[in-house]
């Protein structure tokens, strides 16, 4: 089966994306550097090493690197499709790696006016397989950073192996899928404390200041504060406006958009002064529910 065709059969992208895509590989795919870039991806090189090669094919073509890296990332897709495979993987797990590359399309055609992926390194992650999909959110094994963390009988220690915890840009943040993804991360990666998982999670989300700034009740809120949060680390800007604001910056924030509660509120925030930064939060699960220090 054609690569593209089975691409899109599991990556649920728009209809526009899908034909802009299949034209990009009919002005570029013969593109002799561009048949190397694939080459060197199929023979273990890293994303991150052809992204300059893609940045000058995009001159020659009128495209952006990050257009041309979507078309790479969709040509190769039989290697991911084929590790998921020999490794014993559910076809959902890979339908959900395919689907990220489509969330990440939509976040660059939002803020720059075409489908694209800007993340290499990110993307990379469910090609090594060491990033998943399982359900609503992502997961991947990494190690705990702090001194230690007790909770519930349970102590977790710096370089202990712990659940990181990443939120696609696919929709709401439902209680009950989230659960679901805990409840499946929980059996998948068999990373045990006292008989339970410690998630983490480091995000903009758990910055402690904008907490207020996420609407009461909200789906938002009711996920932060399943969290411990162990250290708010404070930046210069507003980094991640753009997962608020089809924007990669706020210079301007009388400019930027009310349409919804939050921007409404993030828009008033960032007016007054308040500060930015992320959050880095713990919790445990027992595989049926979440037990942290303050009981949410």
């Amino acid at each position: 089966m054609d690569a593209l065709i089975d691409f899109f059969r599991y990556a649920d992208m728009p209809a526009a994306t899908e034909n802009f895509i299949l034209s990009l590989r009919d002005k570029i795919a013969g593109d002799a550097d561009f048949s190397d870039a694939m080459r060197r991806v199929r023979y273990g090189d890293k994303f991150s090493s052809v992204m300059d090669t893609l940045a000058e094919i995009g001159k020659k073509y009128g495209e952006s690197e990050y257009s041309v890296f979507l078309l790479l990332l969709a040509l190769s897709s039989p290697i991911m499709k084929k590790k998921y495979e020999d490794a014993g993987y559910s076809e959902e797990m890979y339908r959900g790696a395919c689907r990220d590359i489509t969330y990440k399309s939509e976040e660059c055609r939002k803020l720059l006016g075409k489908p694209g992926n800007r993340h290499p390194e990110w993307v990379q992650g469910f090609f090594d397989l060491r990033l998943f999909s399982l359900g609503r959110l992502q997961f991947e094994l990494s190690e705990f950073k702090y001194d230690s963390y007790e909770c519930a009988g349970a102590k977790i220690s710096r370089g202990d192996k712990v659940i990181n915890t990443h939120i696609p840009s696919s929709g709401p943040l439902l209680k009950e899928d989230c659960m679901d993804s805990y409840r499946r991360a929980h059996e998948f990666f068999n990373c045990r404390f006292n008989g339970m998982s410690a998630f983490v999670c480091s995000s903009w989300l758990l910055y402690e200041p904008y907490k207020e700034v996420f609407p009461k009740g909200g789906n938002t809120r009711s996920f932060t504060n399943t969290f411990d949060v162990i250290e708010n680390i404070p930046g210069k800007k507003f980094d991640d406006i753009w997962r608020v604001f089809p924007v990669t910056d706020c210079k301007d924030p009388d400019k930027l958009p009310e349409d919804t509660v939050m921007r409404r509120n993030f828009k008033e925030y960032i007016k007054s002064g308040g500060s930015f930064g992320y959050g880095y939060g713990i919790f445990l699960f027992d595989g049926e529910k979440i037990i942290n220090h303050h009981g949410d």
